[in-house]
Order: C-alpha cells, then structure tokens, then sequence
C-alpha cells in the first residue's frame, strides 16, 4: 500500500476536511478501539478499492501519518501545539 496512493484516497475520502477528534492520539496509543478511526479507514479503503488491506491495517495506517494534511487528527493536540506556538 504505497503511501502515495494512500494520500490519494484519503484526500478524496475526506473531501478537503481533515477529520479531527478528541482522544484520537491516546486511544491509538492505549491500542483502544477508535470507532472514528475505523469508520475513516473504511472511507479511504472504499475510496482507493484497497480490497486486500484490512480496516485495522489502515487505522494503523491512517494514525502513523498524523500530522500530515490528508490524515486524522487528535483535536486536542492541535489546540496544544497552537498555544505553543508564538505568534498564533
């Protein structure tokens, strides 16, 4: 799963707008079923026809690009790393 084509599929899938949203980086790293992170792996595989790659593959996909502009985002993690930087 090439990550280019990934990042193809996740543009197309989330349309412009990165989802984001509380807890997403804790629950990754406590290995937490994150129903969000399923549903968006559901959407890049379906978007890119990723017929052989498992939802749990992408989540794992999808969560160890964050930071990239194609990819979820833990909404609280933003907002720290927004009041550290000077000037915004």
């Amino acid at each position: 799963m090439p990550r280019r084509f990934v990042r193809e599929a996740a543009a197309a899938a989330f349309k412009g707008k990165i989802p984001a949203w509380s807890g997403f980086r804790s629950k990754f790293n406590r290995e937490e079923y994150d129903p969000q992170l399923s549903q968006s792996a559901a959407a890049v595989i379906r978007e890119g026809s990723f017929g052989n790659v498992s939802n749990e593959a992408m989540r794992i996909r999808l969560a160890t690009h964050q930071g990239r502009e194609d990819f979820p985002r833990d909404r609280n993690a933003q907002r720290r790393s927004s009041a550290r930087t000077p000037g915004c």
